[in-house]
């Protein structure tokens, strides 16, 4: 209890310091894309490390999260990986006793890991955010134990869960998004990476990239189809932004090997019939849509996202910003039949 509190107060003042000029580098993350974006834009975001939030109630939450993050011990983020991996032992060679993480993340979901790769995102955010030598320490202790475990499972895949459920997924068996999953770890260190410097962040990331690669680069279109009808998250967006950051055309071809015909090509063709699809699913594939086209300039990408932004905005959503109920698109000829508790579910 005296080391947490410890850390808390480390955090606090941390979180107050006064406001410092920050290093400006040429370039979105310090010049660390090997492929620059290739769209022209009229807009730019300023590097997260750049800008610092002023005292305000966003700034208060900012602490609250940054407390719940820190309180949250990294070899239980690393329990259920180090069980698929059988690697069970500590540092100094004897056994850890770890609580374990329940919920989606129970040795028996098949979702879980999934949190992990959430929190390798926040902490580089809240890193670059705040500067807190803290965020950095934990999001380097979690992807050295990710590296270990990768090491343990032959040095490419990675994840909670073992390869059968990929192969499951390959054969079109029910499972339960593995790669939805894997996109959480493939977001959460390229994220390391590009916030918090995490170097062997990128080495991992790739890793597990050369391991996709060869897993489906043989696959039948067939399987292909088969495959992408279970939800698989934005994975195709982190294999544009791998593409991005080595260069590497094995990344863009798994992230093109993700595209999902059914959902897609109406909206190149300029149908507006979302129907009742599954909002969590859908917009994650317009999105690497989207980051096609700042890599790639393709014209198609381009106006089929701009198509789906207008009608999404326009047609689809509610006051507050939100456009599903129960995690669906709905009628949206009967709004205010939808307006009840289930409204503006995000995920």
């Amino acid at each position: 209890m005296r080391k947490q509190l410890f850390l808390f107060a480390w955090m606090a003042i941390a979180l107050s310091a006064p406001l410092t000029a920050q290093s400006v580098y040429p370039g979105q993350h310090g010049g660390k894309m090997k492929l620059s974006v290739a769209a022209p834009m009229q807009a730019q975001a300023f590097d997260l490390k750049d800008v610092r939030l002023l005292p305000s109630r966003f700034r208060e939450n900012l602490q609250r999260d940054s407390a719940w993050m820190a309180s949250i011990e990294v070899n239980r983020l690393l329990h259920s990986f180090r069980t698929n991996a059988g690697v069970f032992a500590g540092r100094e060679g004897g056994y850890m006793t770890v609580k374990k993480l329940g919920g989606w993340e129970s040795l028996d979901c098949e979702l879980r890991g999934h949190t992990t790769g959430h929190l390798l995102s926040a902490y580089s955010l809240m890193y670059a955010t705040t500067g807190c030598e803290l965020f950095k320490l934990k999001g380097d202790s979690l992807v050295d134990g990710l590296a270990e475990v990768q090491q343990a499972l032959g040095g490419g895949y990675l994840s909670a869960f073992p390869e059968e459920l990929i192969n499951r997924n390959l054969r079109g068996k029910s499972v339960w998004a593995p790669w939805y999953t894997l996109h959480k770890l493939f977001s959460g260190l390229i994220d390391q990476y590009l916030y918090a410097d995490n170097r062997q962040a990128l080495e991992v990331v790739t890793r597990m990239g050369d391991w996709a690669y060869a897993k489906l680069n043989p696959q039948s279109e067939e399987t292909r189809r088969r495959m992408i009808r279970n939800e698989f998250g934005g994975i195709n967006e982190s294999f544009y932004n791998l593409y991005a950051l080595t260069g590497d055309d094995r990344f863009r071809w798994l992230a093109e090997y993700f595209y999902h015909n059914d959902v897609i090509d109406p909206l190149k063709e300029q149908h507006d019939d979302l129907g009742t699809k599954h909002t969590n699913t859908f917009i994650p594939k317009v999105i690497a849509e989207a980051r096609r086209y700042e890599l790639l300039q393709s014209e198609e990408s381009r106006r089929l996202t701009d198509f789906f932004w207008h009608i999404l905005v326009e047609h689809h959503t509610f006051a507050p910003g939100c456009s599903s109920q129960k995690e669906h698109f709905f009628d949206n000829a009967r709004f205010s039949h939808f307006i009840n508790g289930y409204t503006c579910e995000t995920c």
